[in-house]
């Protein structure tokens, strides 16, 4: 097979990949009896208070501009009126948002979804391939970037702010390439401002810890200093200019009217590990006070393995500077994520600093992990395959490697769909009201907060709500 042929492979794999882990949000099927029955289901979100919270968000920016052409700065319709546009986690101006906005708000968040879940296994790709890896460890990276039980945690519950984290591969991609040609810090800081204008409230501090703990460890070369120094440079002036129209009057809304939020939670390493590998959790994780889609982050138990040895070999075999790199960039990032644990704290110092401390829920810092754990994972098989290359081993051994390295992909890709793509849909929020907004605003006491999708379409909106149950 041709090079060509090959690249074209590799891509239509990677994005069906996403496109078959997005499909519990588009399709419903159920067994009835012998047979299954199957209905689309792109109009209908999940039954989460999350869920309803950010559709409501989508609805309040699609109303403003389609039926009323304002731009979306006032949400009327919670709470007796709150903040929109300084509202970080509102996808407002968001790109892809201007391209999915005249479409039912419901149909228009799913397909923002699947655009970020392809971006995300176009991106791990690419990642893998400028790393040395072939079209299965591309394959096998795409699998646990997009089907990661956080991913299918947070999009299934609704909660939009996660989808820039699907940018990560191409945030490494740009980052390393920056290093040795400062003009890619142009793309950067794009994909940076791009995170902003969709809503990142997480991705872009979690993103940019990732940036500067890799960082950190690649001081101790002349060559990465000197691009550090350059790149670095660049983005301090190119990110803020490019992200200034969402990311200045939130900054400036937050300095007026802080959310400062507590140290309140911690994790252990065994319960990371258990994060990664559980295929099923109640709800509620005791000891803690968040709930388990918190803490979700299944990819199972092959590559957690696989990430062990991949430890293993970076720390005892000589001239392995990129395999300590990621394994230091994945230790960083679990660290993070342990919390307020007892003795040094990465989380708790990084609650220091201005935008941190207004976030919450460290276990977060799982997925940044996560993507950097599949890099680390690409990085040992492809050291694997080219130590048996230069043992010059007979023809049938190299073709079983790759063999099994592609065995090795498409189980992986299955568990983890099997496993946590039904998460992407939680449950079935009824079909909102069609038809354009009306002028006729109204109060409506003890409206019931199941109810808040269709607000900006009925002009209703309320000082207090009733429970959804």
């Amino acid at each position: 097979m041709s090079p060509g042929a090959r690249n074209i492979l590799s891509l239509t794999a990677c994005a069906a990949l996403a496109l078959v882990f997005a499909a519990p949000m588009l399709v419903r099927c159920q067994s009835a009896g012998k047979s299954w029955t199957c209905e689309p289901i792109l109009d209908r979100h999940s039954e989460t208070d999350d869920a309803r919270q950010f559709t409501m968000m989508w609805e309040v920016s699609r109303v403003s501009l389609r039926d009323f052409g304002e731009l979306p700065s006032w949400n009327p319709y919670h709470c007796g009126g709150v903040v929109h546009y300084l509202d970080p986690q509102v996808p407002f101006p968001g790109p892809l948002f201007f391209l999915f906005f005249w479409l039912p708000a419901v149909t228009g968040i799913k397909l923002w979804n699947v655009a970020h879940l392809v971006a995300g296994a176009l991106g791990a790709r690419k990642l893998a391939k400028d790393h040395g890896g072939n079209f299965p460890e591309q394959l096998l990276a795409a699998a646990l970037v997009v089907g990661c039980g956080s991913v299918a945690e947070h999009l299934g519950g609704g909660q939009l702010w996660f989808a820039p984290f699907l940018l990560m591969p191409w945030v490494l991609w740009s980052y390393e390439r920056a290093l040795r040609d400062p003009r890619w810090t142009v793309l950067l800081a794009a994909l940076f401002a791009l995170a902003v204008c969709e809503g990142g409230v997480y991705p872009v501090p979690l993103m940019f810890t990732a940036l500067a703990l890799d960082a950190l460890a690649r001081l101790r070369s002349k060559e990465d200093r000197r691009g550090l120094a350059m790149a670095g440079a660049l983005f301090a002036v190119l990110f803020p200019l490019l992200a200034a129209v969402k990311l200045l009057p939130v900054l400036r809304f937050l300095s007026a009217i802080p959310r400062l939020t507590p140290l309140d939670d911690a994790m252990t390493v065994a319960e990371v590990f258990m994060a990664w590998t559980t295929r099923e959790h109640p709800r509620t994780f005791p000891g803690h006070v968040y709930v388990w889609p918190e803490y979700n982050a299944y990819v199972g138990v092959v590559p957690v393995l696989l990430l062990a040895v991949a430890a293993i070999v970076a720390l005892v075999r000589p001239g392995a500077r990129s395999l300590r790199l990621h394994l230091w960039l994945v230790l960083g990032l679990a660290w993070c994520a342990l919390g307020n644990v007892p003795g040094f704290s990465l989380f708790g110092l990084l609650h220091q600093l201005p935008v941190f401390r207004s976030l919450r829920v460290p276990s977060r810092f799982l997925y940044p992990a996560t993507v950097a754990a599949a890099l680390l994972i690409v990085s040992l098989l492809v050291a694997l395959r080219r130590s048996a290359a230069a043992c010059s081993l007979r023809p049938w051994v190299h073709r079983s490697l790759i063999g099994a390295e592609v065995l090795l992909a498409l189980f992986v890709s299955a568990d983890i769909s099997i496993t946590t793509g039904p998460r992407l849909q939680q449950g079935l929020g009824p079909q909102l009201p069609s038809g354009h907004a009306s002028g006729d605003y109204r109060l409506v006491a003890d409206a019931r907060y199941s109810d808040l999708p269709g607000f900006p379409v009925r002009a209703i909106g309320a000082t207090n709500m009733l429970s959804s149950s």
